[in-house]
């Protein structure tokens, strides 16, 4: 006697061991909600490793045709409250001890600010005082220093005037597009510095972590010119320049920011994030 199985037509065979198989669901990543996006983790990576970590990884970043060597230096981790607002930052060391720590308590007028360092101990804390529109116009120190910030609205976006330091400093932002394409930063010491910026309009920013200035630009920053005009304790013309470098995820977010920095005069120093080449790696949070 034959089997079963040899005598039944091929086609009802293939249907009854088709038919047997359970096929398993494919659950696809829904995309998130970008508008809601905001930055929860910043590492940031630089040449040269943290002398006082024994044997760090590392890894390599290409600068247009150029490969460099990097390493974590710190990172920053974030934590909003329900209206999205800024609560804690904690800053960590390349060995992933957490070195020192920032706390906002918000109230109608003014922001309380707690910052601590726990390498040394020592504790700041200032008030933040804000106009209607919610933004900062000035802080209170634990010295009753004050410094004031001056926010001039105009029909495009803003136009922002900060004066410190008893108006030994004042900044003016110039808007295109959303953008902040000019500052006048002048100082009564130096004359005036002229910062000028570049954006792929294609491109949003990425998401803003402090959100008691609206100074913001629109767009990705691609470059960015420091020159002066009009001091004597300075050299005139271009001093600084800044080229900025993305890579993506698959929705569209800043993965990694690569910061391409050059000194045209020397001593400018305190323009460099860390090294020439910095890199700022994103995780995100999109309630």
């Amino acid at each position: 006697m034959k089997s079963l199985i040899t005598t039944l037509p091929a086609w009802l065979l293939l249907l009854t061991i088709g038919g047997s198989c359970k096929k398993e669901a494919i659950i696809e990543e829904s995309a998130p909600n970008l508008a809601t996006c905001r930055v929860v983790r910043e590492e940031h990576k630089g040449l040269g490793p943290v002398s006082r970590i024994p044997n760090p990884s590392s890894e390599t970043v290409l600068v247009g045709t150029e490969v460099y060597t990097i390493y974590k230096y710190d990172e920053t981790r974030y934590k909003y409250d329900e209206r999205g607002r800024l609560i804690r930052s904690e800053g960590y060391g390349p060995d992933g001890k957490m070195e020192n720590f920032m706390e906002r308590v918000y109230y109608s007028d003014r922001v309380q600010v707690r910052q601590k360092s726990l390498n040394s101990l020592n504790t700041t804390e200032f008030t933040i005082l804000l106009n209607s529109q919610g933004d900062m116009y000035a802080q209170i120190h634990q010295n009753d220093t004050v410094y004031f910030e001056n926010i001039r609205y105009i029909k495009e976006g803003y136009e922002i005037v900060d004066t410190k330091n008893n108006g030994l400093l004042s900044v003016r932002s110039k808007r295109k597009n959303g953008n902040i394409i000019e500052q006048q930063v002048y100082s009564v010491l130096s004359g005036t510095f002229i910062h000028k910026y570049e954006y792929d309009t294609l491109r949003p920013a990425i998401p803003p972590v402090n959100f008691l200035r609206k100074d913001i630009s629109r767009n990705l920053v691609t470059k960015f010119l420091l020159s002066v005009e009009g001091g004597s304790a300075f050299p005139t013309g271009p001093l600084h320049q800044t080229d900025y470098l993305y890579e993506f995820d698959k929705y569209g977010r800043v993965r990694r920011q690569i910061f391409n920095q050059k000194n045209i005069e020397s001593g400018w120093g305190q323009y460099v994030l860390g090294s020439r080449i910095a890199v700022f790696d994103y995780t995100y949070e999109c309630p």
